[in-house]
């Protein structure tokens, strides 16, 4: 059978085939010898590109994503996530990521926070999923803001509500001398 052999971030996909294609999104393959068809046979010689790069457009090798973008994992074709201690504040209808530095009050340790769904730390408030401010909460030291993944009324612990959970619900009272509901 005459097959051709494919060079760097290539492969036959297909026995026999004459047709070389491009590793497929996310994946390159850096061997140049085009010799050796043993190594441009199968989607499995196309190697995942690891986090926080992606393969280069020749899929012959791989490139840092920019700081503070990486990627959401192995294998990704774009960089498409931000960093720890950062969110991704927008994608464009192009796909292209703006990633803002997290406010205080969030916990932005991991890779891939998003504007909507930022987790807020105990003692803070943000009112609504698309707000880049976080407060400091006005009982914090009653519990009043549990922190969690939600906004709003929804921060607020049993028996506060408002905004920075600064009122007591109905069928509650302020207590002046503990100072919480």
């Amino acid at each position: 059978t005459i097959c051709t052999v494919c060079g760097a971030g290539k492969i036959a996909v297909e026995e026999g085939s004459l047709a070389c294609d491009l590793c497929p999104g996310g994946r390159y393959n850096a061997d140049a010898d085009a010799t050796n068809a043993d190594r441009h046979d199968s989607e499995a010689d196309c190697l995942q590109s690891p986090v926080g790069y992606r393969p280069n457009q020749a899929r012959t090798s791989y490139e840092r994503c920019e700081r503070p973008l990486t990627t959401k994992g192995e294998g990704s074709e774009t960089c498409d996530s931000c960093d720890s201690l950062y969110y991704m504040a927008q994608a464009d209808s192009d796909g292209v990521v703006t990633c803002r530095l997290c406010p205080d009050g969030v916990d932005c340790d991991s890779v891939g926070n998003e504007l909507a769904n930022l987790m807020i730390k105990p003692g803070f408030f943000r009112t609504t999923p698309d707000s880049k401010k976080v407060y400091p909460c006005t009982f914090e030291e009653a519990g009043a803001c549990p922190g969690g993944n939600q906004t709003g009324d929804m921060l607020c612990s049993d028996g506060y509500e408002g905004p920075l959970c600064d009122s007591c619900q109905e069928s509650y009272y302020y207590d002046s001398y503990a100072m919480a509901c």
